[in-house]
């Protein structure tokens, strides 16, 4: 019997009911044959053992308790469901953790992993299917988990536990009838920093010995090719599925028929159509962008029902519009907002024109068109100050930002005044968005040189996500939790900011748990990179610790390029992201004396400065792109890099641009 004394098990009837040998086994040790019998009878009427346990316990207790080992023989008929699977770091042991799907939404808080990790799994197998069928089941947004498992904590958060959810999913609409998910392990996960690609989970061994402990034989077993621990328990199995890619598992799924119930031919109605909508807008900022892109071209494309209202609809689209922007896909985001912007000029009062045309002319930021962007939208600054009562706070701040933000970048006068406005009505009656404006002109201060008041309104930002209390995990935080990617995003931008202060003032700063949660590579994306290049460019310069300087850069090169992934770019276009991407390359090539991606990011940079629609970004960084030569130049790529207008890059003059009349 075992000897060691778990700290996962809890003393109660759901814990006893799934991990019964783990339970017993504990209860026994260094006991004696009476305990067998006390210990059988605190079992729940139900509860099942593998049969060669219940023999090992007859053989060991030489018939004692017989009957009461009998009652508890496993029965054919009993269906498991896929299960997870987890590890007690103190004693390497394992145990299951049976999970069930159900509609309202709750999810048990020891679980190790969220909804939207599961329904991300989903999405990224059902674009994988090929070819696809449809349009994804909107249901699937308001899932909840439960486990059954009653362990005495929770296990440790991670995403060892994603693809067994999302098979629980597929278990669920399959009206739990599916033979090859009827005891099923997953013992694979998405790769930190490819979500096309998958990796073994870690301790395969330990977690795939409590299944075999528990229920004997399974169903199914998921596994990667690399992991020969796992491919060890092959024959525990009726079926083992040996998968790398997000693409082999999807296949073999649509072999079985298990993706079918996914896609709905039905129309949606108000309520479900709200809901998808907050799903979108929830996942449109960090790490789950591109799940959040297709969910909304999806919705902007399925059959609804008459109640579904205008309004709705283009909030709707709107959203879908602008997530490319969010993505760094400006050509995308700005395809879609002329479309749209076009379709609706005639259709809608100014107010919903205003909403429109700020959210077309804020892809135009990322290309630098910034004279067009103010020229665009002084007309609307101009309505908002004349008629104080035009549209709420909502629909007027978004508009002077977007303004605020291309006239600081090309000096026009009255950024500034523009962004102090919109502080002033968000402290009056939108606290919640605050931050993001906060951000906004902090950068603007750094841009102008004017560091007193940056660190002012910087302190300001972070206050205001203390005072609403979004502060008191910071760890969690940083790691975009469900329901807080805003708050999430607006502590990213101040600890970037942070950095950048004091690299512009020669002092190094960052904070230490961000720093670790970017490099775990668990959320590293461009939010994160952005905050990484920071703090590596300070560290370089100021000759710190350079051969963490370049880990830094590494992890934020990771985190742009894992970002370029999710873009579905046609050849030959490459996207804002892209451009951002190869001119970390050229710094990182340049610290580590790498010629070969030197080379590399300099001819995928002079590609993209020879397209007709990058010509305002050309005619922008003309001067530092002129000293970008053959050989790798660390100066010369610094000036490149602290050029990037979203790397605190000083603004120019370019001249007054006359407003469009309203």
């Amino acid at each position: 019997m075992a000897t060691k004394t778990s700290t996962f098990l809890r003393r109660d009837s759901s814990a006893m009911r799934s991990n019964p040998v783990a339970y017993i086994q504990e209860a026994l040790s260094g006991k004696g044959p009476k305990s067998l019998e006390e210990t059988l009878r605190e079992l729940p009427e139900g509860t099942h053992l593998p049969t060669e346990f219940r023999k090992s316990l007859l053989r060991s207790y030489r018939g004692r308790a017989s009957t009461l080992i009998d009652s508890l023989r496993r029965t054919n008929s009993d269906r498991i469901g896929p299960i997870g699977l987890v590890v007690d770091e103190q004693t390497g042991t394992g145990f299951v953790v049976p999970i069930a799907v159900n509609l309202e939404g709750r999810h048990s808080p020891q679980l190790p992993f969220r909804p939207e990790d599961a329904l991300q799994v989903l999405q990224l197998l059902l674009l994988a299917s090929s070819p696809l069928k449809g349009i994804p089941g909107f249901e699937l947004e308001h899932l909840g988990f439960e486990e059954s498992s009653g362990l005495a904590k929770s296990p440790k958060y991670g995403p060892s536990m994603d693809i067994v959810a999302a098979l629980s999913v597929l278990d669920f609409y399959s009206a739990r009838q599916h033979p090859a998910l009827s005891a099923a392990c997953a013992v694979v996960e998405l790769h930190p920093r490819d979500r096309h690609e998958l990796s073994p989970v870690g301790c395969s061994k330990q977690k795939l010995e409590a299944f075999v402990r528990e229920h004997e034989k399974g169903s199914l077993l998921i596994r990667h090719s690399a992991d020969q621990e796992a491919a060890q328990f092959d024959k525990y199995f009726s079926l083992c599925w040996s998968v790398d890619t997000v693409k082999s598992l999807s296949d073999r799924l649509e072999e079985k028929g298990l993706l079918e119930p996914l896609w709905r031919k039905s129309p949606i109605g108000p309520d479900e159509f709200k809901r998808v909508l907050n799903a979108v807008d929830s996942n449109s900022e960090g790490p789950t962008q591109a799940y959040a892109i297709e969910l909304a071209q999806a919705l902007c494309e399925a059959p609804r029902t008459s109640q579904v209202s205008d309004a709705a609809i283009l909030e709707a689209e709107a959203l879908r519009d602008c997530i490319p922007r969010h993505l760094g896909d400006d050509l995308r985001a700005r395809s879609l907002s002329t479309a749209s912007a076009r379709k609706r000029r005639s259709r809608f009062d100014d107010l919903k024109r205003m909403y429109v045309e700020n959210g077309l002319y804020a892809a135009f930021y990322d290309s630098h068109d910034f004279q067009r962007m103010v020229r665009a939208l002084t007309g609307w600054k101009r309505l908002m100050a004349r008629k104080a009562t035009f549209g709420g706070v909502p629909d007027r701040v978004p508009v002077r930002n977007t303004w605020a933000r291309a006239a600081g970048a090309i000096s026009v006068a009255g950024w500034e005044a523009a962004f102090l406005t919109s502080v002033k009505e968000q402290m009056r009656t939108d606290k919640g968005t605050l931050p993001r404006t906060l951000c906004y002109l902090a950068e603007e201060y750094l841009r102008h040189g004017m560091l007193g008041k940056a660190k002012k309104i910087i302190d300001k930002a972070e206050a205001s996500l203390e005072e609403a209390g979004a502060l008191e995990d910071r760890k969690n935080l940083l790691a975009f939790p469900q329901g807080q990617i805003a708050n999430a995003n607006s502590l990213w931008a101040i600890y970037y900011l942070r950095s950048e202060l004091g690299r512009t003032m020669k002092r190094s700063w960052q904070d230490e748990t961000a720093t670790e949660i970017a490099l775990s590579g668990r959320v590293c994306s461009y939010t994160t990179a952005r905050y990484m290049q920071a703090i590596a460019r300070s560290n370089y310069l100021l000759h710190a610790d350079l051969s963490r300087a370049v880990g830094e850069l590494t992890c934020a090169v990771d985190g742009v390029r894992r970002s370029t992934q999710y873009i579905n770019a046609p050849p030959g276009s490459p996207t804002i992201l892209h451009f951002v991407l190869w001119s970390l390359q050229l710094l990182h090539a340049a610290w580590t004396e790498d010629t070969k991606e030197w080379r590399g990011a300099r001819k995928n940079l002079r590609h993209f400065f020879t397209l007709k629609i990058r010509r305002p970004m050309k005619m922008w960084y003309s001067e530092p792109w002129s000293g970008i030569g053959e050989k790798p130049s660390p100066d010369a790529a610094e000036r490149l890099v602290g050029s990037l207008i979203w790397f605190n890059g000083p603004a120019k003059r370019l001249g007054p641009a006359r407003p469009r009349q309203r």
